[in-house]
């Protein structure tokens, strides 16, 4: 049991990438009698948590730790009830933790800062938190990008570094806005609580026990949406799965509950889905990626396009009139290339940057063009995606030279290596 528990808590702090590597071709192992496991589950018991239907924790070949359903769960059932009292909410801590730690003046700040608060102000109470069980079942690491070290983040591309830069710069202000008020916590301490929260935390617009206070929705804004909830945070993500969750949504109990709409057999593992995210979004939020994910696409910028023409040596006239007429229909968005052809915004932006101003004049025309018969706009785009290939090979062979990587790193190295192949595929369709 107890090497058993060691190689899950290894699980949990590993990129779920990188437990795929590890495990591919080991069978199921059930680790529903682990400490850990049984303490969290007491816990919840406590909370008059019902584990109905029966799902138990296991180690799976292709995720690492998940939830195994002990029966099959039919489309429309139940998969899980979290009782409310277990849940840990933007009032639960305005109205009970700010005001012991004497901290009500934060009360603004956003609900992923105030769980992190609560999430630090707890762990520092030790075994004599309430909530100590929960606490014990989180990662003590994480593998997003985020996590690399400085020089790491120096090689990664911009699709990545720049995404890890602003959450750096997100961190840091709420981080001093924290500690400026009084709240005692190192920048390490911060960052594992901001990830627990980014990485667990559901969407719920109301916590029942606080009905007569201002509701989350009437912020307007559903990133504030957010709630901590113990035991689900074991549910893996597939974009198979296809789920309801609310409050009190299945008549059967009452709680915060997923409904699966779709059917889970006996001994197969439960999911939930997180949303239609490709893979450098998994990866930057989650710390993980999907191989064969169907939302997975290599994402470009208008800027890199105009760099891409600046280096080919194409003069781009009319510059700003076409880059507001890009921004001002939404063509400079979804600008991606996968392994089965390239996206209609981004050939529309290359159409439109290539314009003269005669052509400019008559833009909206290539509403009604037909692609399959521009045979400049296809070598322009052959040319593009070999461009963007080749800029990938070079970081990636920067990034393989790298000594001592850590496992944040590696998952990055994967990443940009699928996206490579991508765009090779993409060559053999223009």
């Amino acid at each position: 049991s107890l090497y058993l528990l060691d190689s899950l808590l290894q699980e949990i702090s590993m990129g779920r990438t990188g437990r795929l590597r590890k495990r591919k071709g080991d069978r199921i192992v059930n680790v529903s009698n682990d400490a850990v496991y049984l303490n969290l589950h007491g816990w919840l018991k406590g909370h008059k948590f019902s584990c109905q239907p029966p799902l138990k924790p296991a180690i799976f070949p292709s995720t690492g730790r998940g939830l195994q359903a002990s029966q099959t769960i039919e489309e429309g059932e139940l998969l899980v009830t979290i009782p409310v009292s277990a849940l840990i909410t933007r009032d639960l801590v305005i109205h009970t933790t700010l005001p012991s730690l004497n901290l009500q003046s934060i009360s603004h700040l956003s609900t992923q800062t105030l769980l992190s608060i609560w999430l630090l102000a707890e762990s520092s109470k030790g075994s004599s938190s309430s909530y100590f069980p929960y606490l014990q079942s989180l990662p003590k690491f994480y593998t997003s990008p985020y996590f690399c070290s400085s020089r790491e983040k120096l090689l990664l591309p911009k699709y990545l570094g720049s995404i890890v830069s602003d959450q750096y710069e997100t961190i840091s202000s709420n981080y001093t806005s924290v500690i400026s008020r009084g709240f005692k916590t190192s920048r390490a301490g911060f960052e594992w609580a901001w990830f627990t929260v980014n990485t667990r935390a559901v969407y719920l617009d109301r916590d029942p026990r606080f009905a007569s206070q201002k509701s989350v929705t009437e912020l307007e804004d559903s990133n504030e949406c957010l709630a901590l909830a113990p035991y689900l945070d074991l549910l893996n993500h597939s974009v198979d799965a296809v789920m309801k969750a609310g409050v009190d949504i299945h008549k059967s109990s009452s709680g915060y509950q997923i409904v699966t709409k779709t059917r889970i057999k006996k001994l197969s593992q439960a999911f939930i889905n997180y949303g239609p995210h490709d893979n450098t979004k998994l990866l930057l939020e989650y710390g993980f990626f999907l191989p064969n994910n169907p939302h997975e696409g290599f994402n470009v910028t208008v800027s890199e396009i105009c760099d891409f023409l600046d280096a080919a040596g194409v003069k781009v006239s009319e510059m700003e009139r076409k880059i507001e007429i890009l921004q001002s229909n939404r063509l400079d968005q979804k600008l991606c290339i996968s392994s089965e052809g390239t996206s209609w915004n981004t050939l529309m932006c290359l159409k439109v940057l290539l314009m003269t101003r005669d052509e400019l004049n008559l833009w909206h025309l290539i509403f009604q063009d037909n692609i399959d018969d521009n045979k400049e706009l296809k070598k322009t785009l052959a040319n593009l995606i070999s461009y963007l290939s080749n800029n990938l090979n070079g970081l990636l062979t920067k990034m393989s030279q790298f000594s001592g990587s850590s496992e944040s790193f590696s998952l990055c190295i994967d990443l940009v290596r699928s996206h490579e192949r991508i765009l090779e595929q993409a060559m053999l369709s223009v």
